[in-house]
């Protein structure tokens, strides 16, 4: 029976990952971090490896294609209610609204109740 490949076996572990990002998980930088925020979350690809993990995890892109593709890499990865998690939205609108002193409760309805817990400063 044949075995799976290293290369194989970290794909399905890590995704096709960025080398930095990699590099700050093997560096410990995540260890006492539980919850991110990927601004620029495309279809996913750098939050595989925290889904698996059990991170919480938020995500916010501009295209619609991209939110669509994470949130179903998300449920297929058990990440609860992924609709409220990974948004469309203008990063730069985004994060010029979450860092006013805005109540949590009058922020824009585009950026979901995690989000803002995740994004402020």
């Amino acid at each position: 029976m044949p075995t799976e490949s290293n290369a194989s076996r970290l794909l399905r572990q890590f995704g096709q990952i960025d080398i930095y990002l990699f590099d700050q998980i093997l560096r410990g930088r995540f260890d006492a971090r539980r919850r991110l925020l990927d601004a620029g979350c495309g279809r996913g690809r750098n939050l595989v490896y925290f889904m698996q993990e059990g991170f919480d995890v938020y995500g916010v892109d501009q295209q619609d294609g991209a939110i669509a593709s994470i949130r179903r890499l998300a449920a297929q990865h058990g990440v609860a209610d992924p609709d409220r998690r990974f948004e469309t939205a203008d990063l730069a609108a985004l994060l010029t609204r979450t860092t006013t002193s805005t109540p949590s409760s009058a922020a824009p309805s585009c950026i979901s109740p995690g989000m803002r817990r995740t994004s402020r400063p």
